[in-house]
């Protein structure tokens, strides 16, 4: 398989981490509906989904097809010595409506396997994100975590994120308008 930026897999290189059984190979992909195994999407979602019911998992691939072709999304997939996908990273790329001429890059998903987690794997990932939003021209780099369990933010911080925002999320299905 080769990469967008021409490198081809396969190969050691500084992306690749871990030894063994155990190393991921980071890498931009071409984004298709069927990038991204089922079995890991509805892992993902199962493990994160918010408000189930109301916020069913349905992905709007034609959205996510158009911003590639716009040139607006950096798909990054982290593979297993064996190919197989453990992760993925879905970045959006767009002019901040704020500062004009400032383009960033928003954390749309990022996800590994259980099996990854604990190692340093989430970190290279985001730091393989981050040089690749920096070739595509970004200033800045945002990424979300869940509240609860799942907040993620000491990693973050640790790679020299600052918290800015807090956002809150309300079921507006029940109740009165």
């Amino acid at each position: 398989m080769v990469h967008m930026d021409g490198r081809s897999r396969g190969r050691a290189r500084p992306d690749q981490i871990g030894a063994g059984d155990q190393y991921l190979d980071f890498g931009v992909e071409f984004f298709t509906k069927e990038a991204i195994p089922t079995a890991i999407l509805e892992a993902h979602h199962a493990e994160v989904g918010v408000l189930k019911g109301t916020l069913d998992l349905m992905p709007d691939w034609a959205q996510y097809e158009l911003l590639q072709v716009k040139g607006e999304l950096i798909f990054i997939t982290a593979r297993s010595n064996r190919a197989r996908v453990a992760g993925y990273m879905l970045v959006i790329l767009r002019p901040h409506l704020h500062y004009a001429g400032a383009k960033v890059a928003y954390d749309d998903a990022h996800y590994l396997t259980p099996k990854y987690r604990g190692g340093g794997w989430g970190k290279k990932m985001i730091q393989y994100a981050e040089r690749r939003a920096k070739a595509y021209g970004a200033k800045v780099f945002s990424m979300r975590t869940k509240a609860g369990e799942h907040n993620h933010g000491y990693i973050f911080e640790s790679l020299g994120y600052k918290l800015t925002d807090l956002v809150y999320l309300k079921d507006l299905t029940d109740g009165p308008p």
